[in-house]
């Protein structure tokens, strides 16, 4: 049953939230990665961990597929 559990990344930019309020058209992007672990449920994923990092997800991920099997 290891479908049951993914690892997700995703980028967004930080600054594009403050553009809203101070159009500057000359503002550097800044790319934020996270990884998010999660789960299937029932009509869509729910997210169990948000991780900075590949291995701490990776390694959360591996735990969760292990205690799945057993």
């Amino acid at each position: 049953m290891c479908e049951n559990y993914r690892i997700r990344k995703i980028v967004f930019d930080a600054n594009d939230a403050g553009t809203i309020d101070n159009p500057n058209p000359y503002h550097e992007p800044l790319y934020v990665t996270r990884y998010l672990v999660q789960v299937r449920g029932f009509l869509w994923w729910h997210t169990v961990k948000v991780f900075k990092k590949i291995r701490p997800a990776a390694r959360l991920l591996h735990f969760l597929r292990h205690k799945d099997n057993d």
